[in-house]
Parts: structure tokens; C-alpha cells; sequence
């Protein structure tokens, strides 16, 4: 009788020792007016170390509900960054000093208007945030809209 009830306690130590070693990155990025998801942006996680964060971990498209999930990353350094593709032209605003307003710890820039990616054809804009995990999952929502 006691060799029953040890076996399947073992069973669910092992599988809680293993689940607690990885945690993760998730978030929502939504229109800071609206309050409707944006879809369909790039999101892109790196690991970063003493010379930079250069190693893209994973990357994936947020849906349709504006949501984004790496759920098995473990403890460390990490950049995020969201690229947007379409974003919208702020009425009143010159092109070059064109920016969009955003909430929380991430920078945001147009890339091509001198901003942090440098040049390309395409507008775009490219939100970077850098943070530690440490032993338990991060949730990072983003806010976009013209200042």
C-alpha cells in the first residue's frame, strides 16, 4: 500500500521540479485610443549577454486579440522588440518628427525617420524593451497611438 502512494508522489515532484524551471513572456499590444488590439505585428525575443543582445531567441505574429506568448523562457536577460509594418500617419505632425505615444518601459521609433533601426523603404515602427526575468513569468502590454 505505501509503494502506491510513493510512486505517484514521486511522479508529481518530478513534473513540478521540471515545470519550475521555465517561466515566460507574454503581452497585449493595443491602440492607446481605441483600446482595440493591434494584429499582426512582429514580435521578437532576444537574449541578451555582456556584448549585446544579438541572438533572436523566437519570434511570432500576434493575433487577432493583439496577444503575444513565449511561454518557455527561462530566467536571464532578454530584449523584446515589435515591429509594425502599417502604422498609421499622426495628422499634424511633420514626417520626419512623426511618433507615436506608447505606455510602459518600451522605446518607441519610426524606423527610417532617424530613429533607432536606421533606414528602409518601409515605414515601420519598432518597439524595444530590455528586462530580467528571474524566476517567474513577465507580462509586457504595449499602448500605440499619435501623441
Amino acid at each position: 500500500m505505501k509503494y502506491h502512494i510513493a510512486i505517484p508522489l514521486a511522479l508529481i515532484v518530478s513534473l513540478l521540479a521540471a515545470c519550475s524551471g521555465s517561466i515566460g513572456v507574454y503581452g497585449q499590444v493595443t491602440n492607446s485610443e481605441t483600446g482595440d488590439p493591434l494584429a499582426g505585428l512582429s514580435v521578437e525575443l532576444f537574449e541578451c549577454n555582456d556584448s549585446g543582445c544579438d541572438e533572436m531567441l523566437s519570434s511570432q505574429v500576434n493575433g487577432e486579440d493583439g496577444r503575444y506568448e513565449f511561454p518557455d523562457t527561462a530566467a536571464g536577460k532578454y530584449m523584446l522588440t515589435i515591429l509594425w509594418e502599417s502604422a498609421p500617419e499622426c495628422p499634424g505632425l511633420p514626417e520626419f518628427f512623426s511618433g507615436l505615444r506608447w505606455s510602459g518601459d518600451f522605446i518607441v521609433s519610426y524606423i527610417g525617420y532617424g530613429g533607432l533601426g536606421g533606414h528602409r523603404p518601409i515605414k515601420s515602427v519598432l518597439a524595444i524593451n530590455n528586462f530580467e526575468l528571474e524566476g517567474k513569468g513577465i507580462k509586457m502590454d504595449l499602448e500605440l497611438g499619435c501623441p
